[in-house]
């Protein structure tokens, strides 16, 4: 549709894209769109996919990761499960 970005929002203004969007909007928003959106620092972005080749890594991974914790309390789940985390660290400069 003409003005919608991927996620399925309208076009917005630059006044509009400065609105801080809160968690509870953010959902409101990810439980209705079609592609992956994340929630950063008051945006809501549209997720990229991945490779074939990450998602080969990424299956390779979970299946070994299961097989490990066979038996355990644990479980591995993929990158579709839903997480909320602390806020990030917002240093980015690399410290050797």
């Amino acid at each position: 549709m003409e003005g919608l970005s991927r996620s399925g929002c309208h076009a917005v203004s630059i006044a509009e894209r400065r609105h801080s969007f809160s968690f509870e909007e953010y959902a409101d928003v990810a439980e209705r769109s079609p592609v992956r959106v994340e929630h950063w620092e008051g945006a809501i972005l549209d997720m990229s996919g991945g490779s074939p080749r990450h998602s080969a890594i990424c299956s390779n991974v979970s299946r070994i990761h299961g097989a490990q914790l066979r038996g355990a309390p644990c479980r591995v789940f993929d990158a579709n499960m839903r997480v909320t985390s602390g806020a990030a660290p917002r240093e980015t400069k690399l410290k050797f």
